[in-house]
């Protein structure tokens, strides 16, 4: 019988990371059939907010760096991953905290997000391998 090795901390990091962008990518696309969405991203408001080129220059590095965390970890030597993964898992939180949200979905993706940071958080303080 052949044994399945547990995956190394920088690959979990990595498997991590993709979960929160999927996670995002989904939430977004869900998104597109609430009432009224396509009417709002039209007319350049989204969430109540008016949608400026500083807006989408922010929201696109959000996206690069949640991308890039995917890879990182498979990257980097495990210390400098824990660092990179510590502080990227806080201001991935302060990131998903502060984007408003609309409606209950909104919100469960925002915990599901959160939960899962909130582990490559522990993971990276306590580097466990």
């Amino acid at each position: 019988m052949q044994t399945v090795a547990f995956p190394s901390l920088s690959e979990r990091f990595a498997m991590a990371w993709g979960f929160v962008v999927l996670t995002v990518l989904f939430k977004d696309i869900h998104e597109l059939f609430r009432p009224g969405f396509i009417d709002e991203a039209r007319s350049g408001i989204s969430n109540g907010a008016t949608v400026s080129e500083l807006a989408l220059l922010y929201g696109g590095i959000g996206v690069t760096f949640l991308v890039a965390m995917v890879f990182l970890p498979r990257l980097l030597s495990l210390t400098v991953n824990r660092w990179t993964n510590g502080i990227a898992a806080i201001l991935a939180a302060v990131m998903i905290a502060t984007f408003p949200r609309n409606d209950l979905d909104d919100v469960w993706f925002a915990l599901v997000q959160m939960a899962v940071l909130a582990w490559v958080l522990v993971a990276a303080v306590r580097g466990k391998g």
